[in-house]
């Protein structure tokens, strides 16, 4: 059942990430560092407040649906989300507009501030319509929304910005657009809904389940992003254009997989926990591990092999060689924060044990920002790297062993064993070849790669593939 979840979203994560890497081939190509870096920031900012004010309810609709249809309340339940959702935009629109009006931002970076503001709100507003599409397995409606937003607001983009020759606001401008439509999709279904009176008590437990995880998000945010921001402060915009190039490309490739999973594997955990109890959802979490870790590591593997046909062929010229230089260690640094993320931070959210989470992401968050203002200054970009391993390995660390207090679990560790040769037979084949840094020599990369993992993890029988192979050669057969 997980593979075939995780199958039926394929579309939602397959063209966002592609569409992604068309955006740093364009965009490296199309802005400057600096244009690039404002472009940036802002994302950033709609992310801080998208995590401070809309991710308790988004978190809130996905661990709540299942029993909301089972008590046969969902109307009332979505109603009541909703109206959290619009609590929610009157808040951020009046402090987001007072920020802005009495702060002091250079100019270009305050013209892209200015449109932060529609763009958090439509895209929280799609968040929370995705989080009922999926907690709901409205797998069509899900890749619909998700595959459309993502590139109408890539296609627009580039449209206005051939048409302007503005900078970030033109890349704005375009995921604006994408939102709204991404909303438009939803929208009868959002005043069908609105029609129905909100339960306070409903409102109370999202808020009461979801509250302490504004928190522990906006952490997580600075544990993940704040970086870009400290650039800004310390370096300006055409480093934190570099850097961003370079984090993108990995963290959007290694985050559509373990969102992939996520997505699929979370629900499933959530509904074995509510029929079933804690002993099926333990179970589904080990097999939730051994999916994990089966496509993230050898992807992590790839990306450090392939980094440079990867970047030749990907990113512009201006941003090329300080962001292949930084490269293999985001890769590990994004792997460490999947992990805690998309998989161990799990247990505290099954447990209702949210609060937890703050042990987790507060010090490492903390510990990131004062390692970015202490290593900028001194080692350049390399700084935020290293203040990014360690506070993600510190992070990951404290997730594994409190969440063993919320949920205990088996986590695969023969798979995850198996796996890790696999990937290590692959880098070894890749780096062996010594392949050109062209279009041709990814791709050969690529199929390299592929085919080396496959027959390794063949050949050491991961996750009973052996079995598993020979079952469906029998009922081809039959």
């Amino acid at each position: 059942m997980l593979v075939r979840h995780v199958l039926g979203y394929l579309p939602a994560n397959v063209v966002p990430a592609i569409t992604a890497f068309a955006s740093v081939y364009v965009y490296t190509r199309m802005l400057s560092p600096a244009d690039y870096g404002v472009y940036s920031v802002v994302v950033n900012v709609t992310l801080l407040c998208q995590a401070g004010f809309f991710y308790w309810l988004q978190v809130g609709a996905t661990r709540f649906y299942a029993r909301a249809e089972i008590d046969a309340n969902m109307p009332v339940f979505a109603a009541s989300v909703y109206r959290g959702a619009a609590l929610s935009s009157a808040l951020l629109s009046a402090g987001y507009v007072a920020v802005l009006l009495f702060g002091t931002f250079h100019k270009d970076l305050l013209d892209g501030l200015w449109l932060g503001l529609p763009l958090v709100l439509t895209r929280s507003l799609v968040s929370i319509n995705q989080a009922l599409n999926r907690g709901g397995a409205k797998i069509v409606r899900y890749n619909l929304i998700e595959c459309s937003q993502t590139l109408l607001a890539l296609g627009l983009g580039v449209s206005i910005l051939m048409v302007r020759h503005d900078g970030a606001r033109s890349v704005l401008l375009g995921l604006v657009a994408g939102a709204l439509v991404g909303c438009a999709i939803d929208f009868q279904a959002i005043v069908r809904v609105t029609r129905v009176p909100a339960d306070a008590r409903v409102l109370r437990s999202l808020l009461s389940f979801g509250g302490p995880l504004i928190l522990v998000n906006t952490l997580g945010y600075a544990l993940n992003a704040a970086d870009r921001i400290v650039i800004q402060y310390l370096l300006g915009s055409s480093e934190v254009g570099i850097y961003s190039v370079a984090y993108n490309t990995i963290d959007r490739s290694i985050g559509s997989i373990f969102i992939a999973i996520s997505m699929a594997a979370f629900p499933l955990t959530v509904r074995a926990l509510e029929t079933h109890g804690s002993s099926a959802a333990s179970k589904q979490m080990t097999s939730n591990g051994t999916l994990l870790l089966s496509i993230a590591l050898p992807a992590c593997a790839g990306l450090i092999a392939a980094g440079p046909q990867l970047g030749a062929v990907l990113i512009g010229p201006a941003f090329r060689e300080e962001a292949l230089q930084i490269m293999p260690w985001i890769v590990i640094s994004a792997l460490m924060s999947g992990m805690q993320v998309h998989y161990f931070d799990h247990t505290f959210i099954l447990g209702k044990r949210t609060t937890t989470v703050l042990w987790c992401v507060g010090p490492a968050a903390l510990l990131n920002v004062v390692l970015n203002f202490v290593l900028l200054p001194r080692i350049g970009l390399m700084g935020a790297v290293w203040a990014s391993l360690i506070a993600h390995a510190v992070a990951l660390a404290a997730s594994i062993v409190l969440g063993r207090r919320a949920l205990k679990f088996d986590f695969p560790v023969g798979p995850a064993l198996r796996i890790v040769l696999a990937s290590a037979a692959m880098m070894a084949a890749i780096r062996g070849l010594d392949l050109p840094p062209t279009f041709g020599g990814l791709a050969g990369a690529v199929s390299l790669g592929v085919a080396v993992y496959a027959a390794t993890c063949l050949a050491l029988d991961v996750a009973g593939m052996r079995a598993f192979l020979y079952r469906r050669f029998v009922e081809f057969r039959s």
